[in-house]
């Protein structure tokens, strides 16, 4: 899905079922939930969806696309991105549930190709002459 895309689900009434910012905490070597882990609302987490229009749709089990800015943290919170992400949702047939896919415009729309063997390309990680960000 790229390097900030991800899917989430929800019921029909708009908590998470999954979504990638209701992890849980970890604390003394142990796996806890978070507080009021099992009810917390689409909205909560796609915050930037200021009018719901997302959550709505996909309460109301509607198949389509929604596009929004959004603010991500990287770095450890050190750091905001600033995003175009395409939303794209629709319900899962016999349940309550409704499936969402978040895809961020213009990452992973490129790549390089060329003609350097393994070696050569293993010696240009090992003793680089740029140095590569982790975004």
């Amino acid at each position: 899905l790229g390097i900030h895309g991800y899917a989430f689900a929800i019921t029909n009434n708009g908590y998470i079922l999954t979504h990638p910012d209701l992890r849980p905490l970890y604390g003394d070597g142990k796996k806890r939930r978070k507080p009021n882990y099992s009810s917390v609302d689409l909205s909560e987490v796609e915050w930037e969806d200021k009018d719901d229009t997302l959550r709505n749709a996909m309460v109301n089990r509607k198949t389509g696309t929604f596009s929004m800015e959004v603010t991500k943290s990287v770095d450890k919170g050190k750091r905001v991105l600033v995003l175009h992400n395409d939303y794209y949702y629709t319900d899962i047939k016999g349940t309550p549930f409704s499936l969402g896919v978040a895809l961020s415009r213009g990452h992973g729309k490129y790549f390089f190709r060329g003609n350097v063997t393994v070696e050569e390309g293993l010696h240009d990680l090992e003793h680089p002459d740029v140095a590569l960000a982790d975004e």
